[in-house]
């Protein structure tokens, strides 16, 4: 007897009609026993063990004595997941679990605790009867009515497919036998398919029916769920019950090609998932894209997946964290290798297991930083891929990668939807910050009423807003106006700042963790904290990784050591960095050993504080070639001292105008504007230079020009033409430059554009933009 998936115990229900019985909710609101429970009665009692709720009288709405089997209509409306039905199609015996609530005569336990029995199905001798045979059999005697009758309408599942119905139990001695009415019977009664016409006429069928692979992917549920389940907030210190739904599925999307989907509204990212086998899904640092992933493998492989998403439930995902691959030193992974990717703390599987759920389509492949490979690797990357899905052609997945890494036709001929996270909408600005809040009131005891004020203030505050439009930088805000009560800067920089003074210098003061003294016996001040952390990140950046191994992270702390002189003799490179990976929550030690950036935006903004304070400019600008360092420049244009800054911004437009390739011409351009977006001491002269470059590729007049530009927001709408000046090339590319801003300015824009585009459109006929 042994627990089953997350879920489970949510399906399985007591029924009291003449007899005690079991039930298993097939929909949220239909329950399936079996007609000898209900009887002749009209209701009968139904109660949920699991949620206590459903109890009292429900309506028999369909029963059939010769199948039986009845359905009551009761339920609470929610699943834990949908159960799946299905036949056994294989010649070997499949393990297989019953769960229900036997009540041996006399039993002070009562019938309130489901039970889950482990055992045996053998190869299908009689098509109108399922056998199983039990590893352990119920307690009592099974000829005993009240201990037989309370397993009849327990449901048999292998794994999470719902294989038949308990009718009856026989044998005697060791050797305990249910007898079962297959599931594929009643698929095809029509009664109750015009009463749930849901239910396939054609079951799943069960093929992966070796005892150790069913037994492994439970195993492989637990474990993975385990690792994903909790979604790690920036600014609370537990993992709260997070709305992830709301605060990351509402997240808008728009498809690669502005042509082919012009005037049509950006669509949520739940529904680009749900109608794309293949994506890859581009999103600016921040975005959200791990998370998602992360997310969708835990709800996934627990059957949790909300009803829009309802076709990945039950799926096998193979989460593959690109950077984490590279830190193990072992190579893109071969099929057998899948399992293991996400975590070490994943069971090693059956031989042959990942290749079967493989060839049999049933896997979901989440590719997470593709951009956190370096340049030179990326090709290799794309062929791997590549050859897996080659051979496996039936699977779903989804890659993951920023903007600009890879070119927009990467996976075009292996048929990948392109598919870009657009920055969250002021509505969605408005839905993550209560969603945020929400959770903080389940960590937070006297959680003062600072939600309706910084709403306010992002309603108004258009830099604070504009800054906001990431869930990271969204969450950064909320964090911060909670710590600060309400009193947040207008810089960007500086709110990265604040954020991780609130975590270097202040949090575990407040806390009280140093009381009496800290529990590592290591005393840190913030900035030595950030010396040793700067030290490291910059180490990182030069290597373009994202990971260093300890030794080497062991030998970086040890140069920047001598420069912390009230270090103790005691405090050792070893000890100094197991502090910064348990107190700081910005570093984490994988398995083999490997020291990383929880996220690489931290590791990005130390670099470049690094870079600014020991005055490396020049060697940074030399880089701006390399898309991986657009962040590390934009950190440091921020800590520019104003006889700096001027330099810099001229520096990026110069190395722009000698780019090799327009792409980075443009880039860099809008990259220099970016730097000078935000409050900060530039000349006017710089200011108008800056102007003029990134001006002289508006109106855009090709989408690679508009995707770049779209970084720019909507301080980019006064450098744009009026609507009715552009010229019929720049139509499409400006439409969709201008569907990824928001606020009233763009909206006004937009409705311009549209006026004009609905005036040239022939009649019957498509605009110019469509063209």
């Amino acid at each position: 007897m042994t627990p089953g998936r997350p879920g489970h115990e949510d399906l399985v229900v007591m029924v009291a009609g003449e007899v005690q019985g079991t039930g298993v909710r097939i929909s949220p609101h239909l329950v399936l026993t079996c007609a000898r429970v209900v009887g002749a009665r009209q209701s009968a009692r139904v109660i949920n063990p699991a949620t206590s709720v459903g109890r009292g009288e429900h309506p028999v709405i369909w029963s059939d004595s010769r199948l039986d089997a009845a359905v009551l209509l009761a339920g609470n409306g929610r699943l834990g997941f949908q159960p799946r039905l299905g036949a056994l199609a294989t010649d070997r015996p499949v393990p297989g679990r019953i769960i229900g609530h036997p009540v041996g005569r006399g039993s002070d336990r009562g019938g309130f605790k489901a039970r889950w029995f482990t055992g045996t199905v053998p190869p299908v001798t009689d098509p109108g009867i399922l056998l199983f045979d039990f590893d352990s059999p119920p307690e009592g005697d099974p000829t005993d009515p009240h201990s037989a009758t309370s397993l009849i309408g327990a449901p048999l599942f292998a794994g999470d497919t719902l294989l038949g119905l308990v009718q009856r139990l026989s044998g005697n001695g060791g050797r305990i036998r249910a007898h079962c009415l297959p599931t594929r019977r009643l698929a095809e009664h029509p009664g109750l398919c015009a009463l749930a016409p849901w239910i396939p006429s054609s079951l799943e069928t069960v093929v992966h029916g070796t005892p150790d692979d069913i037994r492994y992917e439970e195993e492989y549920a637990q474990a993975l769920a385990a690792v994903h389940r909790d979604t790690r907030i920036f600014g609370l210190d537990t993992p709260p019950s997070w709305d992830l739904e709301a605060a990351y599925l509402h997240l808008e999307t728009d498809l690669g090609d502005p042509a082919a989907s012009h005037g049509a509204p950006p669509r949520r990212v739940d529904s680009v998932i749900a109608g794309h086998p293949r994506i890859l899904l581009r999103g600016e640092a921040g975005s959200g894209k791990t998370t998602l992933l992360s997310w969708l493998a835990a709800r996934a492989v627990t059957r949790t997946l909300p009803d829009e998403l309802g076709e990945l439930n039950g799926l096998v995902p193979f989460l593959v964290p690109l950077r984490m691959v590279r830190l193990g030193g072992n190579g893109l992974p071969d099929p057998e290798r899948l399992p293991q990717t996400a975590s070490a703390r994943i069971p090693d599987p059956p031989e042959g297991w990942a290749l079967r759920v493989l060839g049999e389509g049933r896997a979901l492949l989440l590719v997470d930083g593709v951009d956190e490979v370096p340049e030179e690797d990326r090709a290799a990357t794309r062929t791997w891929l590549e050859q897996l899905l080659r051979a496996f052609p039936e699977n779903r997945c989804i890659v993951a990668v920023r903007p600009g890494a890879v070119a927009g036709d990467w996976l075009t001929a292996d048929d990948f939807t392109e598919v870009q996270l657009l920055p969250m909408s002021d509505r969605e600005i408005e839905q993550f910050v209560e969603s945020w809040f929400a959770a903080a009131r389940t960590t937070e005891a006297d959680l003062p009423p600072l939600e309706g004020t910084l709403r306010k203030r992002l309603a108004h505050d258009h830099v604070l807003r504009r800054l906001a439009r990431t869930p990271l930088l969204c969450a950064v805000v909320c964090a911060l106006h909670l710590q600060q009560r309400g009193d947040l800067p207008d810089h960007p920089w500086a709110i990265y700042e604040h954020a991780l003074t609130v975590l270097l210098d202040r949090r575990d003061i407040e806390r009280g963790v140093n009381f009496p003294g800290p529990p590592d016996g290591i005393s840190l001040g913030g900035w030595e904290r950030r010396l040793l952390l700067q030290g490291l990140a910059v180490r990182l950046a030069r290597n373009g990784a994202t990971g260093i191994p300890r030794t080497l992270a062991l030998a970086r702390i040890d140069q920047v050591r001598p420069l912390m002189p009230n270090l103790r003799d005691d405090e050792s490179a070893d000890r100094l960095l197991d502090h910064l990976v348990d107190r700081t929550g910005l570093l984490a030690e994988r398995s083999g050993g490997d020291v990383c950036f929880v996220r690489p935006t931290f590791q990005d903004f130390f670099a470049a504080k690094e870079f600014v304070e020991g005055d490396h400019l020049d060697e940074l600008l030399s880089r701006s070639g390399d898309e991986r360092w657009a962040d590390v420049i934009l950190f440091a244009a921020g800590y520019c001292r104003s006889d700096q800054i001027d330099r810099f911004v001229h520096t990026l437009l110069a190395n722009g105008r000698r780019a090799p390739d327009r792409y980075t011409t443009v880039r860099l351009a809008v990259l220099a504007l970016r730097c000078i977006q935000y409050p900060i001491k530039v000349s006017p002269e710089t200011r108008e230079a800056v102007a003029d470059a990134v001006g002289g590729f508006l109106p855009p007049l090709s989408t690679e020009t508009a995707d770049i530009l779209g970084r720019l927001g909507t301080s980019v709408l006064p450098l744009l033409p009026e609507p009715e000046l552009l010229p019929a090339a720049a139509l499409a590319p400006t439409t969709s430059l201008v569907r990824r801003m928001d606020g009233p300015a763009a909206r006004v824009y937009a409705e311009r554009l549209a006026l004009r585009l609905a005036r040239e459109r022939p009649p019957g006929g498509s605009s110019a933009a469509g063209a």
